[in-house]
């Protein structure tokens, strides 16, 4: 529950006193802070993902290394850069791909949050968005 003190520190930090916030504008702060700690939080998962995809793929580059130096003639390490470069491709191709799919997702659902927010803004008195 938002104490007073609560709303006229928000308020304050805004540039405005309390008293003069509607209601209305007050919900639509909320919200769109809401919607922006979901992004946010989003965005970091994609990043950790992307970095934890990265940690991975530089193990592989270093087993590649240790793998080249043990072949015994030229064949075995054309298979084993052959080898090396086909998992990359695929994994680079899969890891975008995956990527890509969860950041049209986000947009989506965020497209979708902000419109029922706004909704619920104009439900409470606020400004309507434009037609």
């Amino acid at each position: 529950m938002t104490t007073k003190r609560t709303k006229q520190a928000a308020t304050m930090a805004a540039g405005m006193p309390a008293a003069f916030l509607p209601e209305a504008m007050s919900t639509g702060l909320v919200a769109m802070a809401r919607t922006q700690s979901r992004l946010a939080t989003t965005a970091i998962d994609t990043n950790v993902e992307v970095l934890d995809f990265l940690r991975n793929r530089l193990q592989k580059d270093r087993d590649l290394i240790d793998e080249i130096a043990d072949c015994k003639d030229a064949m075995e390490m054309m298979d084993a850069w052959l080898g090396f470069w086909s998992e990359a491709f695929t994994g680079y191709t899969d890891e975008f791909t995956k990527v890509a799919f969860a950041n049209v997702k986000t947009a989506s659902d965020a497209v979708q949050e902000i419109s029922r927010e706004a909704t619920v803004g104009t439900d409470a008195g606020g400004i309507r968005p434009a037609a």
